[in-house]
């Protein structure tokens, strides 16, 4: 899945990197303060409803929820097992589903909890996605020098957002490389999947350093840590719609902690 920026004009677009990444940490809070899975499933669709709104395609949240799905099996699994009807609050989730003998039983709640577990990875998966596809690295950059974070790290964050799609793309592409000259990649038990990705990483890693060597150079010639004050060519400022947004937020946040005060959302 690439994180590379997709150009638009929606409405999530338009927003301030600033009201886009308060936007993500609110949700990402609402998520955690709840445990019943109908509340995060609010959530989970009002994110999606974000994704709709900025124009990105429904095949595009497929590749991103894809790779996830044996993770939310094995989560459902887990919590199952692991969490016995003890755990939880209420008379519901204390129920006893299957009852296993020296395995344990498979409670109400565990699934339920289960359930919320992949519906909070689904938000932030979504939301961190959602965030970097609609918002330039320019904006990224000026925001983190606007909030006088140390320019290295400003760089750090700024070259690995610039640099993960590219080297997925050259993965993608010694991967076909080695499919056209007969690499196996099907290999049954991990000892054999181990040995038929030996090619693909080998070329992978050489790539890789070979990548931040060029990069070394270019910020050496470039003069690159010579003086202590930096200027961002991109200027951001907060809109009246960045405003109204981080208002609406704020209400949302504080409703979400005064229902997890009085107890809504517990299992």
């Amino acid at each position: 899945m690439f994180i590379a920026y997709i150009h638009g004009d929606s409405p999530i677009h338009r927003l301030n990197a600033f009201t886009k990444v308060c936007g993500f940490i609110v949700i990402t809070v609402l998520a955690f303060l709840f445990k019943h899975p109908l509340h995060n499933l609010v959530i989970a669709v009002g994110v999606a409803i974000l994704v709709a709104m900025s124009g990105l395609s429904l095949k595009r949240l497929q590749q991103l929820i894809s790779p996830l799905v044996p993770i939310f099996l094995l989560i459902m699994v887990f919590t199952g097992f692991s969490y016995s009807g003890a755990s939880f609050e209420t008379p519901f989730a204390q129920r006893e589903l299957i009852r296993l003998g020296r395995l344990g039983t498979v409670s109400v709640g565990g699934i339920l909890f289960g359930l919320t577990l992949m519906l909070r990875m689904f938000v932030m998966v979504t939301g961190s996605s959602l965030l970097t596809l609609t918002t330039p690295l320019e904006e990224f950059l000026a925001l983190l020098q606007k909030s006088r974070l140390p320019y290295e790290m400003s760089f750090v964050v700024g070259t690995a957002i610039r640099f993960v799609p590219t080297l997925e793309k050259r993965a993608n592409m010694v991967l076909d490389a080695q499919k056209a000259r007969g690499t196996r990649l099907d290999e049954s038990g991990i000892a054999g999947r181990i040995r038929a990705y030996v090619p693909i990483m080998v070329p992978m890693i050489a790539d890789g350093v070979r990548t931040s060597e060029n990069l070394a150079c270019a910020m050496l010639s470039r003069g690159f840590g010579a003086v202590r004050s930096f200027m961002s060519i991109e200027e951001t400022r907060l809109e009246k719609r960045d405003y109204l947004v981080i208002a609406g937020l704020c209400i949302i946040l504080a409703l979400g902690i005064y229902g997890k005060v009085k107890g809504i959302g517990s299992l």
